[in-house]
């Protein structure tokens, strides 16, 4: 049914309650319960408490979605990765890589050049740290020399969408 395709899916919902998600299924394959539930031989009582429930579910995620594709929130949460990642040893990640990745979350891909500039940094320093952040995978690019576009690599979802794939706060934690 292509529920599953993309970032936004009501199966994260129904996992979160999946208890509500099979009461549901069972009230609605319930036989008819009298002469006022539905015309069939299963209950209409029960399909529309599924109908609702799963509406229910849409809109809990869509919100959250909201949340998650929040623009405001999505620059705090990049800037959170790149300390978080720029604090490591030997990394050539830096904060002045905020502003471009935002700027590229919201408009889409630039030119290299354009990249390094927006950095304020100077050329060798812009180029390692663009180098960093390809290698890392937050930066992607279909060809060596092309525009840059943003990527979203597992190591960094923790950080850029919490709570979205909780395999990664786990891969995460191992690593500690």
């Amino acid at each position: 049914m292509g529920l599953t395709q993309g970032i936004w899916s009501p199966m994260r919902g129904f996992a979160r309650r999946h208890q509500d998600y099979y009461d549901r299924l069972i009230d609605a394959d319930e036989h008819r319960q009298g002469d006022q539930d539905g015309r069939g031989a299963l209950s209409e009582k029960g399909l529309v408490g599924f109908a609702e429930y799963f509406l229910d579910i849409c809109i809990d995620q869509a919100s959250f979605m909201e949340q998650m594709l929040n623009l405001t929130e999505f620059k705090d949460r990049l800037a959170a990765l790149l300390a978080y990642e720029s604090a490591k040893s030997g990394s050539d990640m830096r904060m002045e890589a905020l502003i471009p990745l935002h700027y590229i979350a919201i408009n889409g891909p630039i030119e290299r050049g354009t990249f390094k500039v927006m950095t304020g940094l100077s050329i060798r320093v812009s180029e390692r740290l663009l180098k960093s952040l390809l290698d890392f995978g937050l930066l992607r690019s279909q060809t060596p020399k092309g525009p840059v576009y943003l990527g979203v690599p597992f190591g960094s979802l923790r950080f850029l969408f919490p709570n979205l794939w909780p395999e990664a706060e786990v891969v995460a934690l191992k690593k500690i």
